[in-house]
């Protein structure tokens, strides 16, 4: 058994922000949480990380330990050196090793040891952020719109990360964002928010190629879904929806042939 809620309400005084939520996590696989602005992801993810109570409902947790990784890493440092920040989070404090083995497993070394986080590039923070939160060995990790701040190929690590941690370390992985685009190149399954009421999940293909969809509850589609819609429509073709540019090119390949 994994995370689950059933019937989870929650306000802020007269503010309800969720109605009746039903979820359960996908464990082992990389979960989306998608919605527009004031949707309830926020609200949903401090329910789920124990940061904060729902107004009614059943939160269980089944024992599984929640890491969650903040949208600004700066916010989540608190010490002035990252062997100081990974330390913290050790039961053996002196296990140097392990902090050396958690910072190779996010792609920086050991001379980063004593240089102070806050002092890094986005990229950077990003991963010493990550390799906090690793340092304690949790069953599902959070991430909180991980791309704001990255460029093309800090995304494109960060993606290879989380399929390591998720096929490698058999971590369950939850990733907050609006980037679309982002989310639709890895993830294994959406949760679909809006006007605080969880309105689809599924699939990550079955969600997040659904044009009309995604368009009724503001969300900009993924470019493929969007490029594949324009070909099909134009061209009077059947491609299917991929999640890889080279997969689609070579539908149409077959097609001109």
């Amino acid at each position: 058994m994994g995370v689950k809620l059933t019937n989870i309400n929650a306000a802020y005084g007269n503010n309800v922000v969720l109605e009746n939520i039903n979820l359960e996590l996908q464990m082992g696989k990389i979960n989306a949480l998608i919605g527009p602005c004031g949707s309830g992801k926020t609200t949903l993810v401090e329910i789920i990380t124990m940061f904060q109570k729902p107004t009614s409902g059943k939160v269980e947790l089944n024992d599984k330990r929640i890491g969650f990784v903040f949208e600004f890493p700066d916010q989540q440092f608190f010490k002035q050196s990252v062997f100081a920040e990974l330390q913290y989070g050790l039961k053996d404090k002196k296990n140097v090793k392990r902090i050396s083995d958690v910072l190779k497993m996010v792609g920086l070394d050991d001379s980063f040891l004593e240089k102070n986080p806050h002092h890094l590039s986005n990229g950077e923070k990003r991963k010493v952020a990550i390799a906090a939160i690793l340092i304690t060995n949790p069953d599902i990790i959070i991430f909180d719109e991980p791309t704001v701040g990255l460029d093309r190929n800090s995304k494109n690590n960060l993606i290879r990360l989380m399929k390591i941690l998720q096929q490698k370390n058999k971590k369950t992985i939850v990733v907050v964002s609006q980037d679309i685009d982002f989310v639709y190149d890895f993830v294994d399954y959406v949760y679909l928010l809006y006007d605080k009421k969880l309105v689809a999940e599924g699939p990550k293909l079955k969600i997040l190629s659904n044009y009309q969809k995604l368009k009724k509850y503001q969300i900009i589609p993924p470019k493929l879904v969007a490029l594949t819609n324009k070909i099909n429509n134009e061209k009077n073709l059947k491609l299917k929806y991929r999640d890889n540019i080279n997969d689609l090119l070579k539908d149409m390949y077959r097609y001109v042939k």
